[in-house]
């Protein structure tokens, strides 16, 4: 039987740290990248805690091709809630070299001080 969502499984996850334990629930229960970032991504962004997110993600998947939809929608939410620093530091996590490069031009030029 199954007890709740997976929303609802998700959030005590990481609210219990075990951010390792919420990717493998989103890749073996094929939790939409949605609900991964509206769960997961959220908390780790509340809490600081994406570059942790990023360990994991690489510890679990060091090709990257079983998070590469979670991995997308997450740049995609990262971007819209401007939180460049972080999004650069998926982009070049990813190998997305191209657009790492133009958003470091862009942080550059918006920097008050260098």
């Amino acid at each position: 039987q199954t007890y709740g969502s997976a929303e609802s499984l998700l959030s005590l996850l990481v609210r219990e740290n075990r951010l390792a334990q919420a990717v493998t629930y989103c890749l073996e229960h094929q939790v939409s990248p949605q609900v991964f970032v509206d769960v997961v991504a959220q908390h780790c962004l509340a809490h600081n805690m994406l570059h942790t997110l990023q360990k994991v993600i690489l510890a679990h998947d060091p090709s990257l091709t079983k998070m590469s939809e979670y991995l997308t929608a997450l740049k995609e939410f990262l971007f819209a809630r401007r939180a460049l620093d972080v999004l650069y530091s998926y982009q070049v996590c990813t190998r997305d070299y191209l657009n790492a490069g133009l958003l470091a031009m862009r942080l550059f030029s918006s920097s008050t001080t260098w």
